[in-house]
């Protein structure tokens, strides 16, 4: 896995290509540690694991498919891949 992903942009392609592995298991922790621990000159941290989150789950509107019933919504209505209903459900 190449570590340089961490500070690519692209949370996608930090994923472990084994999920068996143990070693691929540590590095795959590292690269995120790298990602998130990095700090800009100011001591804000660069990246944000829900910015991430959201940009893996929406398109450019900001539509994302719910997870739970393939049903389009707006990412913001709720903060996770998962439409107002289906959240209602769980809880």
């Amino acid at each position: 896995m190449d570590m340089n992903v961490a500070e690519s942009g692209d949370i996608r392609s930090l994923r472990p290509q084994q999920k068996d592995n143990k070693d691929d298991a540590e590095e795959f922790g590292k690269a995120l540690d790298k990602r998130y621990k990095t700090k800009d000159k100011n001591g804000k941290y660069k990246h944000n694991i829900m910015d991430d989150l959201k940009d893996m789950n929406t398109d450019p509107a900001g539509n994302c498919k719910c997870i739970q019933c393939d049903k389009m919504f707006i990412y913001d209505e709720t903060g996770v891949n998962m439409c107002k209903k289906c959240v209602r459900e769980m809880f």
